[in-house]
């Protein structure tokens, strides 16, 4: 046993070296040895804080998953280069490094403008220098940290008269908003304080700007507590994720015995909003033999789903190229959502992914599920009881005619409301006007 301990903490120290050696290499090439100083030590705390939560399994993926991705560095040395030598009208400042939110609203963003001709570029927040400014006349800062880097670089712009706009997707700009999220209550007191950290960064870089872009009205209206200008510029489809969703759609192979209903999690953030139709599911199951349930991401499943295993399937999260076809494989969409207010402030990505793939969705109607879907038009609207989704959802089980009229017409809605095409010049204009 201690022969084995002792081994352990002698592979701890050689992941922290090798962290380290990795970090100091990879920032040398772009940046000063300040700032490799700085991503060593955010590093090796990262590590020790994973090791301590979640294990030694999970510490070594995460390092051989740093080490691993030559790709990214790459991405971003090159984001660099084009950032220093193009000249363009927007410059985006990227502070997330998760892959789903940064292709929302980074990428598509991109695509939005330049589809309209507007030239764009993207770097890292890290990666900023304030040379960088004299390139571009309008900057968008998406979920940044305030460092002292970002902070002079936004005076500087607007000391030239430059407009600098931030962009977020979730009420992460102040405790007050991330104190109400489970996931968060649920941290422990170090991790608690990281966070926490985080979002009050975030918060003083929206403090700093001129106006905010961002994703829902409930979004909108909180932003505008702290900058006089907002805009509303939904997450919208790709021509790439339109392209998966068709392809998708003409390979779907639908179960000629079964009506499935899906629900797609992503993660265990979610288990509180699954609660609202969990016992809705086991009713339908009782209820409706030849009824199913899909069961994508991470999720609790509870014990009473659990006795109808022949009928519920759990599939692992999968690439968003590849998400279109296990959607195609559902009847019924299921987006519920617990009402709060930082899930008011949430986007309809659900409803339109489902729909790019001529799937119903059955969705609580709160914040932007209401603003956006027309009940028994566009989709199925239900109130958090479990009369009312259990009643809308049996409905739509027993009503192949009212699934076909909702998948069609909200198919039709999202490709012209929801997609980088149908909504660049709109975008573009907004953009055009702060120039």
């Amino acid at each position: 046993m201690f022969k084995t301990i002792k081994q352990t903490y002698k592979i701890y120290h050689v992941v922290e070296k090798t962290l380290a050696i990795f970090s100091i290499f990879d920032a040398i090439s772009y940046k000063e040895q300040e700032l490799a100083n700085m991503r060593l030590k955010r590093l090796i705390k990262k590590f020790r804080r994973v090791w301590k939560e979640d294990g030694g399994v999970t510490a070594f993926a995460r390092v051989l998953h740093f080490v691993g991705n030559v790709e990214g560095r790459k991405v971003r040395k090159q984001d660099i280069r084009n950032a220093r030598k193009n000249h363009g009208k927007v410059l985006f400042i990227n502070g997330c490094c998760v892959e789903h939110p940064t292709r929302y609203r980074v990428f598509h963003q991109m695509e939005q403008l330049e589809m309209a001709g507007i030239a764009c570029a993207k770097v890292y927040f890290e990666d900023i220098e304030l040379q960088m400014e004299q390139n571009y006349e309008f900057f968008i800062f998406y979920r940044c940290e305030c460092t002292e880097d970002v902070e002079a670089f936004i005076k500087l712009a607007k000391s030239h008269g430059k407009k600098v706009c931030f962009d977020v997707d979730d009420l992460v700009t102040d405790t007050i908003y991330t104190d109400q999220v489970p996931f968060v209550q649920e941290l422990s007191t170090e991790n608690k304080k990281i966070f926490d950290t985080s979002v009050r960064l975030m918060g003083k870089t929206l403090s700093l700007c001129d106006m905010a872009v961002t994703t829902t009205a409930a979004l909108a209206k909180e932003l505008g507590r702290s900058v006089p200008i907002t805009y509303i510029n939904r997450n919208t489809a790709s021509k790439e994720m339109v392209e998966c969703a068709e392809t998708a759609y003409r390979q779907r192979e639908k179960d000629q015995k079964r009506i499935w209903l899906g629900y797609f999690s992503g993660s265990l953030t979610h288990n509180k909003d699954f609660e609202i139709v969990r016992p809705v599911l086991v009713r339908i199951l009782k209820n409706y033999p030849h009824a199913g349930i899909l069961l994508v991401g991470e999720l609790d499943a509870s014990d009473e789903l659990n006795q109808f295993s022949e009928r519920v399937r759990k599939l692992k999260t999968t690439d968003w190229r590849e998400l279109p076809e296990l959607i195609a494989r559902a009847d019924i969409n299921l987006a519920p959502l617990e009402d709060t207010l930082f899930n008011r402030a949430k986007s309809e990505l659900k409803w339109f992914e489902a729909a790019l793939v001529r799937v119903p969705t059955a969705a609580s109607s709160i914040g932007a599920f209401s603003e956006m879907i027309k009940d028994g038009e566009t989709g199925v609207l239900c109130g958090n009881t479990e009369k009312e989704w259990y009643e809308k959802l049996a409905e739509l089980i027993e009503n192949g005619a009212m699934r076909e009229k909702i998948a069609q017409n909200s198919y039709q809605f999202v490709k012209q409301h929801c997609t980088t095409e149908g909504t660049c010049f709109a975008y573009s204009r907004f953009i055009s006007s702060n120039l």
